[in-house]
């Protein structure tokens, strides 16, 4: 299965994950303790994904 994204598309698909991750670390008490940025949870979010 190829993933085919055009630049709008990938724009769009990084700031969503940067969404998410920043809400999780503010929800999940652990992220912030141990300090974890938002782009490190999106990006992990989007590998876990695919």
């Amino acid at each position: 299965m190829t993933l085919a994204l055009n630049q709008v598309n990938t724009i769009f698909l990084a700031v969503a994950l940067l969404v998410l991750g920043t809400y999780l670390v503010k929800k999940a008490g652990f992220l912030q303790r141990f300090c974890i940025p938002a782009p490190v949870v999106g990006g992990l979010i989007f590998a876990i994904l695919l």
